[in-house]
């Protein structure tokens, strides 16, 4: 139970001084012995988390079940995965319903509860029956589909009521906020007025909020001694070779599989790169226990070997593959040495990694290439970006990218940095809270339309 660099706990982190804050949620594991989980949540109490255990069953019908069996694949548009079994319905429910529990008994009058992701769309409405007065404010971390995958949902109602609950509904980008309304109305039949909806007599905002880092913490993190002294280590080791970097979690939404094909028809096409190149791959493990991502990781490992068996010599491999997460210090130190950070997701909510490789780049400069269907390529307007479905597209890019000149990668990251900084993640934190508190105060998202006036300032994009 360690816990995690960066993201959502490093901006909420950063609200301490002006909100005491307390978290609730599912730890990240199975505990069947009762002392053990008395002595766990004892210790998870001093660093004001509230765990809500899960047994075996729980975990495996709504997490495993629901969650990445229904809503995954089908809000990542891969609609063909999706297993519509009532059984993960039930469970889900369940799991909504364990959590409005918990929080109804440790709600104090006047906080403001944030719920978090798609883990839990239905508690909104179910907090709001118990808590008819509280501020409920609710956040997406992944795309909200169009209404064409959408209604495929068998119970789409349910989860658009159940996210109806909340006082402010906050994703990513405009467009999916955009998906969203456009789902309400045809979902409740109802009128969408300057971005809200009146849900059983109440008004209900929606608004996107871009998600950032903590830009301060991965550029210091970049000049850092110990960081530095890994990054020689790796340069020593990649000496002479440009270095393609990617990193992503083990799922299908990430384009790895079409990253790879890429690879290798780069390599077939550019013999004057034979050796002078390495692609590191580094994969996280992620939801190892379910049948199509060992399918994908099969596939991966074996496309892997081919392009190494037929590619590489005694001296050169050209896929570096590591199956395994690495610590902050060293997964800086990549940053800091790769030529070139290729993200190609078929769809992602935003990709963090895109927006720390970029603050990692100080010391040198890089490109980014980045998928269109990441949130992230709203903002970052000087990476090139690419439609990962169409392979020669990725090639481009790489062609262009090892043939550009440092003045330009530099301008480019020095405009992609400037934009990262103005927007972080501690300004997305306050900025929905603010909303949440204030919504009278706003509008559809003023702030936002200012920052597509700052980003297209600030990337020469009109």
């Amino acid at each position: 139970m360690n816990p995690s660099v960066g993201g959502l706990t490093t901006g909420l982190s950063s609200l301490d001084e002006s909100y005491h804050i307390k978290w609730m949620g599912w730890p990240g594991i199975i505990i069947r012995d009762e002392n053990q989980k008395k002595e766990a949540s004892e210790l998870l109490s001093k660093k004001k988390f509230t765990p809500i255990w899960y047994s075996k069953e729980d975990y495996d019908l709504h997490y495993k079940g629901f969650c990445n069996k229904v809503i995954w694949p089908l809000f990542h548009y891969f609609g063909r995965f999706a297993e519509y079994k009532k059984k993960y319905w039930d469970a889900y429910y369940k799991i909504n319903q364990l959590f409005c529990e918990q929080i109804v008994a440790r709600y104090k009058q006047k906080s403001i509860v944030w719920i978090h992701d798609y883990h839990l769309m239905l508690l909104p409405k179910l907090l709001r029956e118990k808590l008819p007065d509280a501020k409920i404010g609710f956040f997406l971390h992944i795309p909200f589909p169009h209404y064409e995958m959408f209604r495929e949902l068998p119970w789409r109602k349910e989860i658009i009521e159940g996210l109806s609950g909340a006082d402010l509904i906050g994703f990513h980008s405009r467009q999916y906020a955009n998906y969203y309304l456009h789902a309400v109305s045809k979902t409740l039949n109802v009128e969408i007025a300057d971005h809200r909806y009146v849900f059983n007599n109440r008004n209900v905002h929606v608004d996107g909020f871009p998600m950032g880092i903590d830009a301060n913490k991965f550029a210091n993190q970049s000049r850092n001694p110990d960081v530095l002294k890994i990054a020689k280590t790796f340069q020593t080791e990649f000496a002479n070779q440009k270095v393609v970097l990617s990193v992503d979690r083990l799922d299908y939404t990430k384009g790895i599989m079409q990253r790879l094909e890429a690879i290798y028809k780069f390599l077939l096409n550019n013999k004057k790169w034979r050796g002078k190149i390495s692609f590191l791959n580094l994969i996280v493990p992620s939801r190892t226990s379910v049948d199509k991502y060992q399918i994908k990781k099969q596939e991966i490992d074996e496309l892997v070997g081919r392009i190494n068996g037929e590619f590489g010599t005694p001296f050169w491999t050209p896929i570096k593959y590591f199956f395994r997460s690495f610590d902050f210090d060293r997964l800086c130190a990549l940053y800091c040495i790769a030529d070139i950070c290729l993200v190609t997701p078929f769809r992602d909510g935003m990709n963090l990694v895109s927006k720390e490789y970029v603050m990692c780049k100080t010391n040198s400069p890089g490109i980014l290439i980045l998928s269109e269907f990441a949130g992230a390529a709203n903002q970052l307007k000087d990476a090139i970006l690419i439609n990962p479905n169409d392979k020669s597209q990725i090639i481009n890019a790489l062609e262009q990218s090892l043939a550009m000149t440092e003045e330009e990668k530099m301008v480019r990251m020095k405009k992609m940095q400037k934009t990262i900084k103005k927007f972080d993640i501690n300004d997305w934190a306050k900025q929905f809270l603010e909303k949440l508190s204030h919504p009278e105060a706003f509008h559809w998202n003023t702030k936002l339309k200012n920052t597509e006036k700052d980003i297209s300032e600030l990337t020469g994009q009109h």
